[in-house]
């Protein structure tokens, strides 16, 4: 857990970037709400996962391999689940094909 402007966050920034240092932040659909959840469309929603289980499991460790950015610098999940809110989809600036990490 981080304090992000005196607030407790357990959140993560995401961003992809690029082997020539360029780097970008995931950037939700402009209506989202702060702190809504993001999800793989067409995946079944989970409930969250605790920090313990996170680290226990290795859960980001193990998705992070499978989301990336496409030609539209749409951020998607194995390829053909796009990532997004419920008010629209997650985006980066300019980088293509290139992998998320936090």
């Amino acid at each position: 857990m981080i304090k992000v402007v005196r607030t407790r966050s357990t959140g993560a920034i995401l961003l992809v970037g690029n082997d020539k240092g360029k780097v970008e932040l995931l950037d939700p659909s402009p209506e989202a709400e702060v702190g809504e959840r993001v999800y793989a469309s067409g995946e079944e929603v989970q409930d969250p996962v605790t920090p313990i289980q996170m680290k226990k499991n290795k859960v980001w460790e193990t998705l992070c391999k499978d989301i990336k950015t496409n030609n539209k610098c749409e951020v998607m999940y194995l390829d053909r689940y796009p990532v997004r809110s419920r008010a629209g989809p997650v985006r980066v600036e300019s980088l293509k094909k290139v992998m998320v990490t936090k």
